[in-house]
């Protein structure tokens, strides 16, 4: 009895602890451009051409979605959609371009009432 219950709590303690990161998460994209428009793959710089290669070996398919990560520092756009093409003729239709910006608002302070002004007496 003890001996079962002990086993009990160490495959709780371990399946509690154990986390699995989804594959391609928006948060942790396996793509990304650098500044550089260098590609990397899982941290490593990578030819383009091979993406789709990479992402066949990795178990992608057609279905999913490839999240690749542009870094801020790019503004002319030719790049990243170049290697969306190249994903799209490799077999993978649904890649979407990602950044790391971050949404934020604030509300503004009210404005303060203007007083009203001494009226000036001329003699």
């Amino acid at each position: 009895m003890r001996f079962g219950m002990a086993l009990a709590l160490a495959l709780v303690a371990c399946g509690c602890t154990h986390e699995r990161v989804a594959l391609n998460d928006r948060h942790h994209p396996d793509i990304r451009i650098t500044a550089f428009c260098e590609v990397t793959w899982r941290g490593k710089i990578v030819d383009v051409r091979a993406l789709p290669k990479l992402l066949k070996k990795a178990g992608y398919t057609r279905d999913d979605t490839i999240n690749v990560l542009v870094s801020d520092g790019i503004t002319d756009r030719r790049f990243p959609y170049t290697v969306l093409y190249v994903l799209g003729q490799g077999g993978f239709p649904r890649p979407i371009l990602v950044s790391e910006r971050h949404a934020s608002s604030s509300t503004a302070k009210p404005a303060a009432q203007p007083k009203p002004q001494k009226k000036i007496k001329y003699k």
